[in-house]
């Protein structure tokens, strides 16, 4: 009877210190989690602000192609070469903010990739605690 109560006890303190770990784990993961979810939320607002701007300019190169046609036919071409820089700087401007958002748009992926890993490691957790009660 005294072998059967040591046993009992041991066992007990063994499934204690396991879920105790096992807790440990879950919530040193769940810090994690909350870490990547708002890197990724920052990153969708740094991809929203970055969209606009390129929308913007855009639009300010519609613009400015207007005026070119604009000067080309009303006679005013010396302020076609002008304006033509102005498109072709902000034509560059384009192109950076777009390689920003590839990149943007590279590193979200790789957040979801991670998000998607610690999901499973959660899971997989989980799932080991249910086996372990």
């Amino acid at each position: 009877m005294k072998n059967e109560r040591a046993s009992l006890r041991k066992r007990i303190f063994f499934v204690t210190s396991e879920l105790e770990r096992v807790q440990m784990t879950n919530e040193d993961t769940y810090s994690i989690v909350g870490a990547l979810k708002q890197e990724q939320d920052m990153l969708d607002l740094k991809l929203v602000e970055i969209c606009t701007e390129i929308q913007n300019t855009e639009e300010n190169i519609a613009e400015l192609v207007e005026k070119i046609s604009n000067f080309d036919r009303g006679g005013d071409r010396f302020k076609t070469a002008k304006l033509q820089n102005d498109v072709t700087v902000k034509h560059k401007e384009v192109q950076a903010l777009l390689g920003i958002v590839r990149d943007k748009e590279g590193e979200i992926k790789k957040l979801e990739v991670e998000k998607n890993q610690v999901r499973c490691i959660l899971l997989f957790d989980d799932t080991d605690t249910r086996l372990a009660t």
